[in-house]
């Protein structure tokens, strides 16, 4: 599932990045990060290693995530 389908307040880890978007690889996600997301809608807000990003609802479809947060 992607990071668009993820209720808000949920922790997920990030699975795969469809294709290796790097837009995404500059903003700091990559694989087995733990990421939790804040808020959804129009743009998509996201927590991750302390830093709340946000990213367009287009753009997360590229984030394909784990419902299982690694420890």
């Amino acid at each position: 599932m992607t990071i668009n389908n993820v209720e808000n307040n949920n922790c997920v880890t990030i699975a795969s990045l469809v294709g290796g978007y790097s837009a995404l690889r500059d903003l700091g996600f990559c694989e087995k990060l733990n990421v939790i997301k804040l808020q959804g809608g129009k743009n998509i807000i996201c927590m991750l290693c302390g830093a709340k990003i946000a990213i367009s609802k287009d753009l997360a479809e590229y984030v394909i995530v784990e419902n299982k947060p690694i420890d």
